[in-house]
């Protein structure tokens, strides 16, 4: 079975799309469902997830970030007309609630690209928070030959698959009882399937 490696947003993804294209044979599926592709019976599909509570706030941070960054303005990008207004968090996070957009959410994210004829059909889903033991593992189980191991890809400074990034402070310093409900409302079919639980710092 060939390797896919399934890129859902802001789960580090571009960054692990350098790896992956290091390792022969591994497809890389960008931003696109596995609807899209044929037989998945052909393939052990491999993708990454990330705390939800966590996730938003990367996003936040990257829609700003392409405020500033022209050469990454992706044009009808969702909540971008917001976004130039430069709102809070809080108000992004509401957006969602109040213009009911679809996709906005990581459950609708998840449901669009890891689903395929109405089932879950992801082989493997890593954990953005234990990225290293992930990697590891899809390493093992699909016989992979890097040709740079993950511990030494990861010290590359140079790298354009580091683009993406964002820097901001944990995400608890983003939240308030309101939005955490909210998350917690949303998603709670990924923070259940995946373990997952709001921490504070």
């Amino acid at each position: 079975m060939r390797p896919l490696f399934l890129h859902i947003p802001k789960t580090a993804g571009t960054f692990l799309s350098g790896f992956f294209a290091s390792c022969a044979g591994v497809y890389i599926q960008g931003h696109a469902p596995l609807s899209e592709v044929g037989n998945l019976e052909d393939y052990f599909v491999f993708a990454f997830i990330r705390n939800p509570w966590d996730w938003y706030v990367s996003r936040f941070a990257f829609y700003l970030k392409l405020l500033v960054d022209p050469p990454f303005f992706v044009p009808g990008m969702t909540g971008n007309d917001f976004m130039r207004g430069k709102p809070s968090f809080k108000e992004h996070l509401l957006e969602g609630v109040k213009y009911d957009i679809d996709n906005f959410w990581l459950s609708q994210k998840f449901k669009m690209m890891c689903f395929k004829d109405g089932a879950y059909s992801v082989d493997y889903m890593g954990h953005f928070e234990d990225i290293e033991g992930s990697v590891s593992h899809i390493i093992e189980s699909c016989d992979l030959k890097p040709l740079i191991s993950f511990e030494n890809f990861c010290k590359r400074k140079d790298l354009k698959s580091r683009r993406n990034s964002t820097e901001h402070a944990h995400y608890s310093e983003y939240y308030d009882d309101e939005l955490i409900e909210l998350v917690t409302e949303k998603d709670k079919e990924i923070i259940e399937k995946f373990s997952y639980s709001y921490e504070q710092i």
